[in-house]
């Protein structure tokens, strides 16, 4: 009681601002008129879950395998059950699997509507893996996701819009040394996220790290990648990701020296990906070459790897256009020490 207690005060402002909009669009007198599962019902609209996805995802140990006849017996049963039915038998089931450690649930729209009853029912304390990307969530389902996540090593909620602006309210459930893997794409982060994160790195909370996917999140600005880079505390990470969407393109300018200075502290970095960022040629030659000695694989769009062969090409250029200048002046002196000789060879005579 004393961590939910604890869990409530922590988003007990986040609640407020929530509330105060809700009862904006939507009149409070009309609002308890309804039951909570009917009030879902109206606004969310009914829970119809992708149950071939789920069948798809799916695998099997031991010797079993998707056309063995006991799978193929309860996949039958299965799809005679009801909506409900099949809900209420996973919920009882997952608790009975105590050896459970991942479940990914990614690519399903409408788990996100009962990603409450799925994290109370699952095995919390010993789960290890449970991605939930391109799923659709609210400020509930991902308010209980937090209360799971301080367990995981892998968390993926990459393709979540609700993630953006609330993003501390995950990384505080966190515990420190534990996470190894995080994905965050197109989350819509925002400065205060990214800014957020960067203390949560501080606190050397992610210290095990390997894996950071912060991938089209544009609404991030200098200062957010600024303090990521400064923060420390991600001698693990091998792979990182902060490109940009394919259709938009920024200047990286005002945060490379951050990334830079912090490339040292990063000693395992194996790959490097910020597709869509420009610099100037400088810049580029900058980083290639610190990365270039630690053989770090550094992943850029196509066409600013163009542009820095253009700007190659334009020092080749350069030198080309200097050198009949450095020839004729070779010429010029041979010219004249040629006629020196020849003026001295008629005064002999």
């Amino acid at each position: 009681m004393a961590k939910y207690g604890i869990f409530n005060t922590s988003v007990e402002n986040l609640f407020q601002e929530f509330k105060r909009g809700f009862f904006l669009v939507c009149e409070q007198d009309l609002v308890r008129l309804f039951r909570p599962e009917e009030l879902q019902g109206v606004l969310v609209g009914q829970d119809v879950h992708d149950w071939e996805k789920f069948k798809q995802n799916t695998s099997y140990g031991w010797r079993y395998h998707d056309r063995h006849p006991t799978i193929q017996m309860f996949w039958e049963v299965f799809d005679e059950l009801t909506e409900e039915q099949r809900k209420d038998f996973l919920l009882q089931v997952l608790p009975s699997l105590t050896a459970l450690t991942e479940l990914d649930v990614s690519s399903n729209k409408e788990v996100g509507g009962v990603v409450h009853l799925l994290v109370s029912a699952l095995p919390a304390t010993q789960m290890r893996r449970l991605p939930f990307n391109s799923c659709y969530m609210s400020n509930e389902s991902f308010t209980a996701l937090a209360l799971a996540v301080s367990y995981l090593r892998t968390v993926d909620i990459s393709w979540c819009k609700v993630v953006g602006g609330h993003l501390a309210l995950l990384l505080d459930a966190l515990q420190p040394s534990v996470v190894s893997e995080l994905r965050l794409c197109s989350c819509e982060l925002t400065t205060d996220d990214m800014q957020h994160l960067a203390a949560v790195c501080r606190r050397g909370c992610l210290s095990s790290l390997r894996a950071l996917d912060l991938s089209y999140n544009s609404l991030v600005g200098d200062n957010g990648w600024c303090s990521l880079f400064a923060a420390g505390g991600l001698g693990s990470l091998e792979d990182v990701d902060v490109s940009l969407r394919p259709s938009t393109s920024a200047p990286c300018s005002a945060w490379l020296p951050a990334l830079l200075r912090a490339l040292p502290q990063m000693p395992a970095l194996a790959r490097l990906a910020m597709q869509r960022w420009t610099a100037d040629c400088q810049e580029r030659e900058q980083l290639r070459y610190c990365l270039k000695k630690r053989s770090v694989l550094l992943e850029r769009d196509p066409d600013l790897q163009d542009t820095s062969s253009t700007c190659k090409g334009n020092s080749q250029e350069s030198l080309e256009e200097s050198q009949p200048e450095e020839i004729g002046a070779d010429r010029t002196g041979i010219y004249c020490q040629r006629a020196t000789h020849f003026v001295a060879l008629l005064l002999f005579f």
